[in-house]
This record gives C-alpha cells, structure tokens and sequence, in this order.
C-alpha cells in the first residue's frame, strides 16, 4: 500500500522530511531532510535506493523530471 510506504518513510526517527515527490511513474518517491540531505525509496516496499548527501551545501528540495530519469 502506497500510503503505508510513504508514511514508513517519512516517519522514521530522526527523517526530518522536508518535502516529498513521487517519481512520474509512481515507483520511487524522493524526500529531502533536514540535514541537507535527499534520499531515493522504493514506494512499494519503503527500501532506501540512493542518497544524496550535501557536498556544496544542504539540499533544500528536490524533483524529479517530467520523463523521471532525473532529479
């Protein structure tokens, strides 16, 4: 259930979830924190697949494209 995924995710100790986006297909949602960081998770089983850090400075959001092969 697609609900219970994201609530998974964003309710996690420590998330800090400041902004959510779901990928154009429904499959993989991307959500930044409050640590400057975003993080990539499959919708479907809540599984992180990729996170990317802040190197030059914290990631305040984040979105996929329209065709979903970028953010």
């Amino acid at each position: 259930d697609v609900v219970w995924s994201v609530t998974k995710v964003i309710t996690q100790p420590g998330s800090g979830v400041m902004m959510v986006d779901f990928s154009p297909d429904g499959e993989q949602l991307i959500a930044t924190d409050e640590n400057g960081s975003a993080t990539v998770y499959n919708v479907n089983t809540g599984a992180q697949l990729f996170k990317l850090d802040r190197r030059r400075g914290s990631i305040l959001s984040a979105e996929f494209s329209p065709d979903g092969k970028l953010i």
